[in-house]
């Protein structure tokens, strides 16, 4: 530095480097020395603080409808969350990553595209999806927790638990009642039966069988048999599928047909039975009983 004849002030000009990293305060010292055509003053060295204003800045994490904690597996649109700086830097962009954990499976029961994801100079936050799976599973419900960590621009990030409520266990089917239908072996009709859910599924379909047993016999298409499945032939043993629509309280119908032997015989139990169920779980009323009269004339 150097003063012009007749010049008694003189100017240091710098400027401060945001640098964007986390560190402590610094301390910048100005010294004047080697001093020539004049002595050094009492006030030859002066000094000031760099404050860091990275670790002021933290992330915080918003919305999916102000923070709510439990979603349920059916939710067919993926949840969003905002993910936003406490402080706008309006010069550097601030990054940060995502982790989970937790008893939901990633990958299984939820899906995330992982990645280093930026929030850009001045801009407030930067929103990513998480898109639950309805896996079909009757299972416990499941939490997992999303943690938000800065790698650069930011000090602290944050943890938000998120429970997946198992839409499967809210769902039973069952037969309309417990009652015993009684009907004679003569009869030319048959016996209507539903099944009902206590929760439709406005997505999904839902599956399950119907299995026969009892004392009476299943005509197959061969044999005489004590009754008849209608518009379907199966043998013993073998079980008749069955769905209640998306949407639907109510399955499909199933009919049953009692038939005439000609044998000399008592009565006849059928007894349904309801198994294999997929996208709910099997009520209280899972069997129903039909007894065929014999035609004693």
């Amino acid at each position: 530095m150097i003063f012009a004849p007749g010049q008694s002030i003189n100017y240091i000009s710098f400027n401060i480097a945001d640098d964007t990293e986390i560190e402590p305060d610094e301390l910048v010292l100005i010294e004047l020395n080697n001093s020539a055509n004049c002595m050094l003053g009492d006030y030859s060295t002066m000094s000031f603080t760099i404050h860091d204003d990275d670790a002021k800045r933290l992330l915080t994490i918003g919305n999916y409808t102000t923070n709510r904690t439990r979603i349920d597996e059916s939710v067919s649109e993926p949840i969003i969350f905002d993910i936003s700086v406490s402080s706008v830097d309006y010069n550097n962009p601030t990054y940060f990553t995502c982790n989970f954990t937790g008893d939901a499976e990633f990958g299984v029961d939820y899906l995330f595209e992982p990645d280093t994801f930026e929030i850009p100079a001045g801009v407030a936050s930067k929103s990513i999806e998480i898109s639950i799976v309805n896996d079909k599973e009757l299972e416990t419900d499941e939490e997992f927790t999303i943690s938000i960590n800065p790698v650069s621009n930011a000090a602290e990030g944050i943890t938000h638990k998120i429970r997946i409520d198992d839409d499967e266990s809210d769902k039973s089917i069952n037969f309309l009642n417990s009652d015993t239908i009684f009907i004679d072996e003569n009869y030319t009709g048959g016996v209507a039966f539903s099944l009902t859910t206590s929760q439709p599924d406005f997505v999904s379909n839902i599956y399950f069988n119907v299995s026969f047993s009892g004392t009476a016999v299943i005509h197959d298409g061969t044999n005489n048999g004590d009754f008849y499945v209608e518009n379907w032939i199966g043998a013993v043993g073998e079980k008749k599928s069955m769905l209640i629509e998306a949407g639907s309280f109510i399955s499909e119908t199933l009919y049953i047909h009692p038939r005439t032997d000609g044998n000399n015989e008592g009565d006849q139990t059928i007894v349904l039975n309801l198994s294999n169920v997929q996208n709910a779980q099997i009520g209280e009323l899972f069997t129903k009983v039909i007894v065929i009269k014999a035609n004693t004339l």
